[in-house]
């Protein structure tokens, strides 16, 4: 921390400043009384915020101000990606089919997020958050296809092949688009909450108590599962819209931050672990089945806050934020682009005729085929394989505190993901070493597997994704 940035903090209410080389000197050679000089001034002294990713709101003081933190934020997301399909033509081959372009993927996503940050311990704070999923709209459209090529149509994913009308429209009621209609399928609009968040955050080191060492935190969070997981069914498009992941996700969080003058450079990272809940689509099937879990996502982050203006006796002040970021998610199961248009109807089970097949296919290429073993077939949860993939983005944002109780801060941010299969499961597995995978052996068969989506050669793959988001909060500091 610079001398003058120190020694500008003034006085209030017989609470003296200390200046920038007796604090110094104090930090080394008295811990004690500095910690007790700054609880004792908390309420009226601030030695610099801290970077928003190191941000902890703790009980530092015995007057008990700055910890209890309530916020609200709404974050808007608009993602969209070209889902091309596998397909052996002149100018493939056999080891490397072509990929054609099929469909186009849209998503459009509002979330208000309600937070709650209490200090617990002094550098240790506990924080609750709620996200309200308000609406989220997903469709696909052709993307240099029609009724007449259009291969989710052709396999009998979707209905209408060749027709006049086609496809669903799960908004009113699975009705079915026609005539020159672009839009093929479009999900009903789901809303609710998604997650309850529980976690904590630790302050290891903090630049405001001594300024030669760097802010550094640490943290765990739990989003948990609480509430109804989404599913969709054919025969009831509607019926359901949820948000829940059908899964908990646990996170493990770090970051550190060091001012200098004007800049506030960080770095953070965090590792997301899955846990399926009891009712999760994400089912062990046994078998052969390759892969049961969701996949698992490390990030990392970093980037600088701009002090753009600042006044420190009135505790305003105009930030600017840059950051950059990469996510790698593992390859694992997952609710892909495709997810809603591979879901079967509910009513195959005990009606065949209302199981999905190609036109002109056999079992072998079913899409609705028995997946708990019981003998009966199965409508497809349209959950699949998917292979680990990277993320690259920045944010751009702006942080204004408005003075000791308010703040302000609205980010935009653009990522985009890298190409990978959405559909990619394996046969199943060798058990009895004889060079092949039996398919009517359940030891052996993935009951997952489906040769429609998974068989090199008609396997999705997602290019051109990217996501473009703005997120706008505001907070109350007590």
């Amino acid at each position: 921390m610079d001398s003058e940035f120190v020694a500008d903090r003034e006085s209030r209410e017989g609470c003296d400043i200390v200046p920038a080389p007796m604090f110094r000197r104090s930090a080394r050679v008295a811990p004690l009384g500095v910690l007790i000089w700054v609880a004792s001034c908390s309420a009226y002294v601030s030695f610099g915020q801290a970077a928003e990713v190191t941000r902890v709101v703790t009980s530092a003081g015995d007057d008990g101000a700055f910890d209890f933190h309530l916020g609200v934020s709404w974050r808007y997301e608009n993602k969209s990606a070209r889902l091309e399909r596998e397909q052996a033509s002149a100018t493939g081959s056999a080891s490397r089919p072509a990929l054609l372009r099929d469909l186009s993927f849209a998503q459009q996503r509002h979330v208000v997020d309600a937070r709650l940050e209490s200090g617990i311990l002094p550098g240790v704070g506990l924080f609750v958050s709620l996200p309200v999923v308000v609406s989220d709209n997903r469709s696909l459209s052709f993307d240099q296809t029609d009724a007449s090529s259009s291969s989710l149509l052709r396999d009998g994913i979707l209905p209408g092949f060749n027709g006049t009308s086609f496809g669903v429209d799960g908004t009113h009621m699975g009705r079915a688009f026609t005539g020159d209609a672009g839009t093929v399928f479009r999900g009903p609009t789901r809303r609710g909450i998604e997650s309850l968040n529980v976690g904590l955050a630790w302050a290891l080191f903090d630049q405001r108590l001594d300024d030669t060492q760097p802010t550094w935190t640490m943290g765990v969070e739990g989003k948990l599962d609480l509430f109804a997981d989404m599913a969709y069914d054919a025969a009831n498009p509607a019926g359901n819209t949820a948000v829940g992941l059908g899964y908990h996700q646990i996170v493990a969080t770090t970051a550190v931050s060091r001012r200098f003058s004007h800049l506030d450079p960080f770095f953070a990272a965090s590792f997301m672990v899955p846990i399926r809940t009891t009712s999760s689509a994400f089912k062990n099937y046994g078998g052969g089945q390759s892969t049961v879990n969701p996949s698992m996502v490390a990030s990392a982050l970093a980037g600088t806050a701009l002090i753009a203006w600042e006044d420190v006796r009135t505790r305003q002040s105009v930030t600017l934020e840059l950051r950059g970021r990469m996510d790698y998610t593992f390859a694992g199961r997952g609710r892909s682009e495709l997810w809603e248009a591979l879901s079967g109807s509910s009513a195959c089970t005990s009606d065949p005729t209302k199981c999905r097949n190609a036109p002109g296919g056999d079992a072998t290429t079913a899409l609705d085929q028995d997946l708990d073993g019981d003998g009966r077939p199965d409508p497809y949860p349209g959950i699949t394989e998917m292979d680990g993939y990277a993320t690259f983005g920045g944010d751009a944002g702006l942080n204004i505190n408005v003075g000791r109780y308010v703040k302000f801060r609205a980010l935009f941010g653009l990522t985009a993901a890298l190409p990978h299969f959405l559909s990619s499961a394996t046969a199943g597995v060798d058990s009895n070493g004889d060079g092949r995978v039996n398919a009517s052996d359940k030891r052996e068969a993935n009951p997952t597997y489906r040769e429609t989506l998974d068989l090199p050669g008609r396997r999705f793959k997602a290019e051109a994704s990217q996501l473009w988001s703005l997120t706008v909060d505001g907070m109350l500091m007590f």
